[in-house]
């Protein structure tokens, strides 16, 4: 960033004025390199924590999709879709903020209903 010059008297009391100003902007300085290294720690934390729960959610497709398969092979699609939509499961994002080192970071969380899905479909028994 380009300095800019300053147009100020020779006084003493303007020297005064000037390292005060100075002192106040390295104290600024600090506050948010310390800032920056909290949010970069900050932000390596939830990228870690996104790839793992990126690896776990493709071994839980790849194993889904096998059973998926597996069972549209023994009992067929329309009996396998018409299972599916019967156990069907709504789960809720919801979506707040959080506030770390003074600077407001958006938050979600994954809510299901709570209740157990049954494990079958009531018009075929």
């Amino acid at each position: 960033m380009p300095q800019q010059l300053i147009k100020v008297r020779p006084t003493k009391i303007e020297l005064v004025k000037l390292k005060r100003r100075l002192k106040l902007a390295q104290r600024v300085q600090k506050i948010v390199k310390d800032r920056l290294s909290i949010l970069t720690m900050e932000f390596l934390q939830t990228a870690r924590e996104t790839v793992e729960a990126k690896r776990k959610l493709v071994d839980a497709f790849s194993e889904a999709y096998k059973a998926l398969s597996m069972a549209t092979g023994y009992h067929g699609y329309i009996a396998l879709e018409k299972e599916l939509i019967a156990t069907e499961a709504d789960p809720k994002v919801v979506a707040g903020s959080r506030n770390i080192a003074g600077v407001r970071i958006p938050s979600f969380e994954l809510r299901g209903n709570g209740k157990p899905m049954r494990g079958y479909n009531l018009v075929d028994t």
